[in-house]
């Protein structure tokens, strides 16, 4: 049979994506762009014994997993060679390799995780049996999906090693943008800096999609939560819209790949005191959440939305989004949502001195901790510290409790250590109510001012408005002691002023107002407003 070179037609929508998936199965792990190949002869359309001899080093680096797949079958079919084989210990034909790899591609951009590690356990026996190039580049392909996988599962140090390793075998010959933006996320979530910020920082010219641009949403929208979590709000905000914008203009049909960076908006958005902005940014977006997002878009957005809807008074509608969240961690494995929603409930039960209701709420997230397959480590960490925020609060509301505001203080500090700032501010408000609660009422204002000093200077609103009526209390005496004052608390003035205003109206008016969502649940896409 006499080799040609393999006729590939690139004439195919490059926005073909399947559907609930996070990107589409035309991005292929290797190639840069987005393409579908069928076979052609010279003049006609001929058997495909006649003309399909592509090796399958370079088939993958050119097509898709449901190209590859269907490459894959018509080769089996028609017993078409495809290179040499070494022992063929285990049987398998490179055809077959590349199907099975074809299916686990699929599966994990499906979020069919489980399936997508069964493909890659069938996959790695046959390495030893295909011709050493086409085996280094399916090794490198496993090892991503294995990577992917382990982020789709939450399991941050595992996807860490997997994107290390890629990394390490591909030493420069490939390009390793995907690995580089796993482990980019992973670095942020271990909160180690100094190896985030000394990866290679690279930007996608906007005209081009596919594979680099779904890096560069990824990369933006992890650094702009690397902004937000040390409250560089501006430059947060102004990634996230970076982030947002590239999705919607260059996937617009795929709303999945915008929800990441538009749950860091809506974030921004709340925690600035823009309740309905942040509403109208994240609400219709939960079915493309619920269908194709990550943990990280998912656990911001139920997280906003059941808070606004407890503000408006509306708990029974809060449990509905808190069920549909757990419901959803259920279903991927994500344990850190589970936790999340569980002490977001403990939130509301404290809020209506339902203490007995917080309390199984805290026993709840002590159990999970003892769930036996959690899988990262840094989720039993994360997890650890919901709890204990939890159990002190609930411990608190029964009676003044020092051992309870010392675990409160040592989450504090932890949170300053880790450089999360935003996490140490809300922690900062809640230590200052603890300590009220306990008679230290000097400390509980130093501690309450100091809080206040962060939140002026980088626009933070409803972490103090979301503090409870011994902040508020807290919150008047700063602001009596600071007009009597000639120190520079006095500065703080304004701020305080407009914080208890806020409030003052928020009891008053805010729990009237019609929400978007009380009574139909959770907009469809059609129903929601657009972004871009």
């Amino acid at each position: 049979m006499t080799e040609r070179a393999n006729a590939v037609r690139w004439d195919m929508p490059s926005d073909r994506v399947v559907e609930g998936s996070l990107v589409g199965d035309e991005y292929s792990l290797f190639g840069n762009v987005p393409c579908s190949a069928s076979l052609l002869s010279d003049g006609g359309s001929r058997e495909p014994g006649d003309h399909v001899v592509t090796r399958a080093a370079g088939v993958m680096e050119m097509l898709s997993a449901s190209d590859l797949s269907r490459l894959g079958n018509i080769g089996e079919r028609y017993g078409i060679p495809l290179g040499k084989t070494g022992q063929n210990l285990t049987g398998a034909t490179e055809w077959q390799v590349m199907r099975w790899l074809a299916d686990a591609r699929q599966s994990m951009l499906t979020l069919q995780v489980t399936k997508g590690f069964s493909r890659i356990a069938q996959i790695e026996p046959t390495l030893g049996d295909l011709p050493p190039n086409v085996a280094m580049k399916v090794a490198i392909a496993v090892g991503l999906l294995r990577a992917i996988g382990f982020l789709l599962q939450d399991d941050i140090l595992a996807a860490l090693s997997s994107a290390q390793s890629v990394i390490k075998q591909i030493g420069g010959r490939f390009d390793s943008r995907v690995a580089t933006t796993i482990c980019r996320l992973a670095y942020w979530k271990l909160g180690d800096f100094d190896s985030f910020f000394a990866l290679p920082r690279s930007r996608t010219k906007p005209a081009i999609g596919g594979r680099e641009a779904i890096c560069e949403i990824f990369d933006l929208a992890i650094e702009a939560s690397v902004e937000f979590d040390q409250l560089r709000l501006s430059s947060a905000r102004h990634l996230a819209q970076d982030a947002f914008d590239l999705a919607a203009t260059t996937f617009a049909r795929h709303p999945a790949l915008a929800a990441f960076p538009a749950s860091l908006l809506a974030q921004l958005l709340y925690e600035q005191g823009s309740i309905e902005e942040a509403e109208q940014m994240i609400i219709g977006r939960l079915p493309a959440i619920r269908t194709g997002g990550t943990i990280e878009s998912a656990l911001r957005a139920y997280i906003i939305v059941a808070r606004i809807a407890t503000r408006r008074g509306q708990r029974d509608h809060a449990a509905v989004i808190l069920d549909e969240a757990e419901c959803l961690a259920k279903q991927r494995g994500w344990y850190r949502l589970t936790a999340a929603s569980i002490a977001e409930r403990a939130n509301i039960f404290l809020e209506d001195d339902q203490v007995a209701d917080a309390l199984i709420c805290a026993d709840a997230l002590e159990h999970l901790l003892e769930t036996p397959d959690m899988g990262s480590s840094r989720s039993r960490s994360d997890i650890n510290s919901i709890w204990t925020l939890v159990r002190a609060r609930a411990t608190l509301a029964q009676t003044p409790s020092r051992s309870a505001v010392a675990s409160l203080r040592q989450l504090q500090h932890d949170a300053v250590q880790k450089r999360d700032t935003y996490e140490a501010l809300h922690l900062a408000i809640r230590l200052a109510d603890a300590l009220e609660v306990i008679g230290e009422e000097a400390e509980a204002l130093i501690v309450l001012i100091r809080a206040l000093a962060l939140g002026s200077a980088m626009g933070v609103y409803q972490a103090f408005l979301d503090g409870g009526p011994r902040v508020r209390n807290l919150l008047m005496r700063v602001y009596d002691r600071a007009r009597s004052s000639d120190d520079r608390s006095r500065e703080l003035l304004p701020y305080i002023g407009s914080l208890l205003d806020r409030k003052r109206t928020r009891e008053t008016s805010e729990h009237l107002l019609p929400s978007k969502s009380a009574s139909g649940g959770v907009l469809s896409e059609s129903e929601s407003p657009s972004f871009g």
